[in-house]
């Protein structure tokens, strides 16, 4: 229920996009200032000084607040951005709007930014009192219970988010229910807990373009409008059992036509200098023949344009040579797939429909059509053995000889309420559900390599495989010192031949990588950071 009495100068949103500080990044912010720095590991906004990054060095645009944000700027209202990103203790943006915020937004995505985000909310009620607080985002549509019985939200939007929380700024606006407003879950008066059906999957044609000018573009990662994301459709045909997003986006697609797709990726190239963009869609190849006209659109108009997006290796074997170099001469530069793991067994058990054929045959026609190969894959998997570690590091080889340049992004499993993985493992005793009073231990978890269905011999040695595949030729051939490249090569022999022979207990090469990359991190952090006293 709306719980403040907005009068007409009310129209301001405030959109906060936190992220989580590694500890490295967080010890250089104390030893600049560690009063400012401390209040804000706390959420104090109050503290007078206020932290600021000059450059965002490898972060990403905060696209669902700039979503959000163009459909509020259609609806009349006026939103202001605050990455946390970039500003770390906003509190003079606060009070810049102090009188004209009608409700905050809160995004929380992953379980890394949990914290953070719940941290900011709890600062946020007592110094904005009475301002309500709507949560939104992937994990807080999976946990948005736990938020409104914890007092961290007052509403909590599900699912896709821009027309639902417009529709909850409207409500608030005008001092209606919510009980019209799909999507959303909240506290009523009676306490008792609501949560409304869910809105049917929509994305509509004449959806308003992002608009860049809410946030700093010339701060981000690349420089000044050089990689920005965009996404143009919604849902997953896929229904993979250790994925959220069946549970919360559907297994249904729906998205913009080729030619709106083409006319936006122009504009935003002809205004901000676009060299480089990602597609955040989920199944961005499911529909062949879309991607085809958006590929011939961008070349018969002269976009020129990097891009890469997402997809699933069996849609691959439904596209022609033909229509892959066609996405190549469009400006596809690389195309991010899920594998996940080399054993069939794992494969099986994550509903992946997956042959080692299927994978090897889709590398091989994209390194011929000169599109790079970015593989996903998983550890930390509830029954992997050393022996599916091995199959998944001989089919890594495999791919890497025959696709020279490829890329392989690994990850820990999380196990996310809402899918078929996680109640299997809370069914079996093997998990346990979130605390509806401290659900941040249960994020905590998640993110902990040690999970309790790990044999203790494979837990210290988990880290130490993947480390092998996450830095071997991809780091090596971005290598460009001469000096450098004999001591990276003993390096990469070092390594795998303590996989092959399965010795883990010397790991020179592992401690000394992590020990350059978190110098190499806090030195980009230490360029990053300038304090600024504002009184």
């Amino acid at each position: 229920m709306p719980t403040t009495s907005p009068d007409s100068n009310q129209d301001v949103v405030l959109l906060f996009s936190p992220r989580w500080y590694p500890a490295f990044a967080v010890a250089d912010i104390l030893r600049r200032s560690t009063k400012a720095a401390k209040r804000f590991r706390k959420g104090d906004l109050s503290y007078p000084h206020d932290l600021a990054i000059k450059r965002a060095t490898g972060f990403s645009v905060p696209y669902y607040c700039l979503a959000i944000a163009a459909y509020l700027k259609k609806g009349g209202f006026t939103p202001e951005i605050i990455d946390l990103q970039l500003e770390v203790a906003p509190r003079h943006r606060i009070e810049q709007h102090r009188d004209r915020i009608l409700c905050v937004g809160m995004e929380c995505e992953r379980p890394f930014s949990f914290a953070e985000s719940s941290a900011m909310a709890r600062s946020l009620r007592a110094v904005l009192p009475g301002v309500p607080i709507v949560w939104f985002g992937i994990l807080s549509s999976i946990i948005a219970d736990y938020l409104c019985r914890l007092g961290l939200a007052d509403v909590v939007v599900r699912g896709i988010p821009e027309i639902t929380f417009l529709e909850t700024v409207r409500a608030y606006s005008e001092r209606k229910t919510f009980s019209t407003v799909d999507s959303v879950t909240y506290m009523n008066h009676d306490g008792d807990l609501v949560e409304n059906p869910y809105r049917p999957l929509a994305f509509e044609e004449d959806s308003p373009p992002l608009d860049y000018s809410l946030i700093p573009v010339k701060n981000y990662a690349l420089g000044a409008g050089e990689h920005v994301v965009m996404r143009t459709s919604v849902g997953c045909a896929s229904k993979c059992a250790f994925c959220w997003f069946p549970g919360i986006y559907g297994t249904d697609n729906k998205g913009h036509s080729a030619g709106r797709v083409v006319d936006e990726m122009a504009r935003l190239q002809a205004r901000y200098g676009l060299k480089r963009l990602r597609f955040a869609d989920q199944s961005f190849f499911l529909k062949k023949d879309r991607v085809e006209k958006i590929c011939r659109g961008l070349i018969d108009r002269g976009v020129k344009i990097k891009w890469d997006a997402s997809g699933q290796i069996d849609i691959f074997n439904r596209y022609s040579d033909d229509l892959l170099r066609l996405m190549a001469r469009s400006g596809c530069s690389a195309v991010q797939v899920g594998i996940e793991s080399g054993s069939t067994s794992l494969l099986k058990l994550l509903q992946k429909p997956l042959t080692w054929d299927m994978i090897i045959t889709t590398a091989e026609r994209l390194h011929r059509a000169g599109i790079r190969l970015i593989a996903n894959f998983i550890f930390g998997l509830p029954g992997e053995t050393e022996e599916d570690f091995r199959k998944t590091w001989q089919l890594i080889r495999k791919l890497q000889s025959i696709h020279p340049g490829m890329k392989i992004d690994y990850f820990s499993y999380t196990p996310y309420p809402g899918n078929a993985l996680y109640d299997q493992l809370v069914a079996e005793g093997r998990l346990e559900r979130p605390s509806p009073t401290d659900p941040e231990s249960y994020f905590e978890f998640s993110l902990c390599m040690e999970k309790p269905w790990f044999e203790k011999c494979y837990r210290r040695r988990i880290p130490l495989f993947y480390h092998v595949i996450a830095h071997d030729d991809y780091r090596a051939n971005h290598v460009t010192r001469k000096l450098l490249k004999p001591l990276i090569g003993a390096y990469r022999t070092y390594a795998r031949w303590r996989v092959k022979h399965r010795f883990y207990a010397i790991a020179i090469d592992y401690h000394l990588v992590k020990l350059c990359y978190l110098a190499r991190l806090r030195y980009r952090w230490k360029r990053a950071f300038r304090t600024d006293l504002c009184e």
